[in-house]
C-alpha cells in the first residue's frame, strides 16, 4: 500500500514528465510503492519511452524503476510505412545504414566508422512514431592504424 511519501514521489515524477516536451503524459500512469516507481501506459515513440525512464530515474527518492511503457499509435501503421519513415530518418543522418522493419521492429544494417555515428542513427530512428524496438546489425570498419573493427550490436 502506498503511503503519503509514495504519493508525493509519484507526483514529483509526474511533474518531471509533464515538463519535458518529448514526453506526452496523457496516456502515462505513475505509481510509487516504497520508493519503487512504476511507469505504465502508451507513448508514440521509443525516444519518449527512453526519455520518460531517464526523467523518472533522476527524481530524488526513486530507489528503483519498473517500466511497463509501450509504443502505441492511435491508428495502425503498416510495416512498409514504418520502414519508409525509418529509412528516411536513418538516411538523413547517414546513408550507409539501411533499415528493415518487421512487426514494428527496426533492424539497422550497415558498416560505419565509429560507434558515435550509430548513436546518431539510433536516435533518429527512435523518434519515428510506431517503431517499438530496435536491433543493430551494424559493423565498424578497422581503424586506420590496422586495429580490428569494433562490432557493436
Amino acid at each position: 500500500m502506498a503511503n503519503s511519501s509514495d504519493s508525493r514521489l509519484a507526483q514529483e515524477v509526474e511533474r518531471a514528465l509533464a515538463h519535458d516536451p518529448q514526453v506526452d503524459v496523457r496516456d502515462l500512469r505513475v505509481e510509487a510503492v516504497n520508493g519503487v516507481v512504476r511507469l505504465s501506459g502508451a507513448t508514440p515513440s521509443l525516444q519518449a519511452v527512453r526519455r520518460a525512464r531517464e526523467l523518472a530515474a533522476q527524481v530524488p527518492g526513486v530507489n528503483a524503476l519498473d517500466s511497463a511503457l509501450a509504443v502505441e499509435l492511435p491508428r495502425p501503421v503498416s510495416d512498409a510505412e514504418l520502414q519508409r519513415l525509418a529509412q528516411e530518418a536513418a538516411g538523413a543522418v547517414d546513408n550507409r545504414v539501411t533499415v528493415q522493419v518487421a512487426d514494428s521492429m527496426a533492424i539497422l544494417r550497415g558498416e560505419l566508422d565509429r560507434p558515435a555515428e550509430l548513436d546518431r542513427v539510433l536516435a533518429a530512428v527512435e523518434r519515428v512514431p510506431g517503431i517499438k524496438d530496435l536491433r543493430r546489425q551494424v559493423t565498424f570498419r578497422a581503424n586506420p592504424n590496422g586495429a580490428p573493427p569494433f562490432d557493436r550490436r
